[in-house]
This record gives C-alpha cells, sequence and structure tokens, in this order.
C-alpha cells in the first residue's frame, strides 16, 4: 500500500477566518480552525466526547477569496487537504552552547472544501465552484 499525506476533517469553524501576506510571496494567506469531535468509550463505560481543533491553512488564492466570502464562525465544513512540515533555525530560542534552535511546526494545507448547512450545499475543489443538481 503507498502512503499518502492526506486528511480528511468534517467539523464547525471557531472562528471567522483570518487572512494576511505572507512575507515572502506577498501572496494572501488564511488561517481559520476546525472543531472536531472524537466520541470513545471511557473505562467506566460511558461514552465520552472530546474536541480537537484543528489549524487549517489556506494558500490558493482563489481558494483564500471563497474563504473570506463564505465561511463565518460556526460554519460547518468538510476540508480536505494535506500536512505541510515547515523547518527553521530559531531567531530567538538557543540551546545549550548559544546555538540556535531548530523549530518546526505541522501546517494542515487546505485543498478541497465542501461548505454545508445551507439550502445549496457547495463544493470547491480546485478554485472551481460545483453545485450539485437536485434531481
Amino acid at each position: 500500500m503507498r502512503a499518502r499525506n492526506n486528511f480528511t476533517a468534517i467539523g464547525h469553524l471557531g472562528q471567522a477566518p483570518e487572512m494576511r501576506t505572507s512575507a515572502r510571496s506577498q501572496k494572501p494567506v488564511v488561517r481559520f480552525s476546525v472543531a472536531v469531535n472524537h466520541v470513545y468509550v471511557s473505562d467506566k463505560g460511558e461514552r465520552q466526547r472530546q474536541t480537537e481543533w484543528l489549524p487549517i491553512v489556506v494558500f490558493r488564492e482563489k481558494l483564500c477569496d471563497i474563504c473570506m466570502k463564505y465561511l463565518r464562525k460556526g460554519s460547518e465544513v468538510t476540508v480536505v487537504g494535506h500536512m505541510h512540515r515547515s523547518v527553521w533555525e530559531s531567531s530567538t530560542r538557543k540551546d545549550a552552547d548559544g546555538k540556535p534552535m531548530i523549530e518546526s511546526r505541522i501546517d494542515l494545507v487546505m485543498d478541497d472544501l465542501v461548505m454545508h448547512g445551507s439550502s445549496r450545499r457547495l463544493r470547491i475543489r480546485d478554485c472551481s465552484i460545483c453545485v450539485p443538481r437536485r434531481r
């Protein structure tokens, strides 16, 4: 079986999307978090629910515009994407020898979006909007 670098998350936005400009490329970058629930049975046999907050990053320019236009706090979405690891030398943290420490972060980069909860379900993929027809 081939290894794949992808994720799918279904949940609600914790806050409105925030757009910034990338320092290097001067292109828009949108960030927001999605709350996803994990339901499990505890050792005592009780059903437990745990909420995890996933930080989502959007780099595609058209997809950034669509997120800013349509997504709000509480919007129910399905986000499909891939994980990207960034590694850099810290400008503030030093190790015991005084050398810069290596820091890293894993971003969940959105490639595809499905918006739920309205009379029309919108699916956004590769910067185009497809509205399914009713039969």
